[in-house]
């Protein structure tokens, strides 16, 4: 559903930018639309992988964040 919804929010913000600008703008968003397209991907197939597979999870390190 987020994968979704950011393709859909990154294809209107591509044709804005057609509209509006220069080829070079559009060819700039269309770059950016794929790096965010594949990061997100490659972050859900890492979820998606843990959980599958929860003994990975127990062979982790966990993160922990400090503000």
């Amino acid at each position: 559903m987020v994968l979704s919804f950011a393709g859909i929010t990154l294809s209107v913000i591509e044709i804005e930018l057609v509209k509006n600008g220069g080829q070079g703008q559009a060819l700039a968003a269309t770059d950016i639309a794929d790096k965010i397209s594949s990061a997100l991907d490659e972050r859900y197939r890492d979820v998606h992988l843990h959980y599958q597979f929860p003994l990975l999870r127990q062979q982790m390190p966990s993160i922990s964040v400090h503000s």
